[in-house]
């Protein structure tokens, strides 16, 4: 684990970044999401990550509709920070106040140039 001041941020190997998604899922943790695309769609959404078949991922929203899904195998880049590395990076306040304290982020860059954030909460 790379540690400053900025905080703590590791680079996950395909098979670290999917147990942590599962872990994540089993444990029914909250989740801020933010994808990206190349061409500069910007997609956000909250809810609770979910482990599908075929080694697929989701976020489910609070109804239980799927509004994400993606393999975490297909990424080429996979990072997770602290919450000391969360203060230096911006993303839309979905969050209302008091409903979600986040701890942590998850971020997968794709060869197609997108990219998918997770802000973690507890």
């Amino acid at each position: 684990m790379a540690s400053s001041q900025l905080g703590n941020v590791d680079d996950l190997t395909v098979p670290e970044s999917i147990v942590l998604l599962h872990r994540l899922s089993t444990e029914s943790t909250k989740v801020q999401l933010m994808f990206t695309s190349s061409s500069g769609v910007l997609f956000t959404a909250q809810g609770t990550l979910k482990s599908l078949e075929g080694g697929q991922f989701g976020v489910a929203r609070e109804d239980g509709s799927s509004s994400l899904q993606f393999n975490p195998s297909l990424a080429v880049t996979r990072k997770f920070g602290d919450s000391r590395a969360l203060r230096l990076t911006t993303f839309p306040r979905l969050v209302k106040p008091g409903e979600l304290t986040l701890t942590s982020a998850l971020l997968f860059a794709f060869s197609d140039g997108s990219k998918l954030a997770f802000w973690i909460g507890r």
